[in-house]
């Protein structure tokens, strides 16, 4: 039989080597991102576990570390390094956000996967107000207030119904001589920033409809 008889001062040794960490799959989002979203990097955690083949915020099952770095227009954004998200104050419209990211175990480092997304604009918004029952010897005026987040020039177009049916009237104003006891005005507006307008739906089409029937003025014919 064969023993192994260890010699004074022998030291064994066991050694592997170590491989580069994988480029990693990053994704940003939200896929549109207008000025008032916040930018979101999200990180393929890989197959197996809870998260397998999932996006999401978590390093789980990594034996590395993440390095983020941010740029807006090529140029260093540091105060959001090692961050996934970016505040929507940082972002203007125009703006191109790219992440870069690497993963890094002790003096090793993977490939840099880059993502990168747009700014877009943001329609403008309104808010007005109409006289519910307005006193017969005026004339029908909305107020508007218009605001863009982007700043840019907000202008309006105007549509008024009378008791349902669509008239010619397409400013702020319907003069007095133009209604009758007894009718139901309303008035929608649309505000328009030179890019784009609200949609004509619940979220983006302004309306008030006048809570009564007017108190008196021309009578009806």
């Amino acid at each position: 039989m064969t023993r192994l008889i260890p010699f004074p001062g022998l030291l064994l040794l066991s050694a592997c080597a170590m491989s580069e960490p994988p480029e990693q799959q990053i994704q940003l989002g939200p896929a549109s991102p207008q000025t008032l979203d916040a930018l979101e990097l999200l990180v393929d955690l890989g197959p197996g576990g809870a998260y397998g083949g999932a996006y999401g915020h978590d390093s789980v099952n990594l034996n590395y570390e993440l390095e983020i770095r941010w740029t807006v227009d090529g140029s260093p954004v540091p105060e959001v390094n090692e961050e996934r998200t970016v505040p929507s104050d940082l972002t203007s419209k125009g703006q191109v956000w790219q992440a870069q990211v690497r993963a890094v175990s002790g003096d090793l480092a993977g490939p840099i996967a880059r993502a990168e997304l747009q700014i877009l604009n943001t329609p403008p918004s309104a808010s007005l107000t109409l006289e519910p029952v307005p006193p017969a010897d005026q004339d029908l005026v909305v107020e508007i207030q218009g605001s863009d987040v982007d700043q840019d020039s907000v202008t309006f177009s105007y549509s008024w119904t009378r008791d349902g049916e669509l008239t010619t009237w397409t400013s702020d104003t319907v003069p007095m001589s133009a209604t009758a006891r007894g009718e139901i005005w309303e008035v929608s507006v649309i505000p328009h920033d030179g890019e784009q307008r609200r949609k004509r739906d619940r979220h983006g089409k302004h309306r008030q409809r006048l809570a009564g029937s007017l108190a008196g003025g021309n009578p009806a014919l």
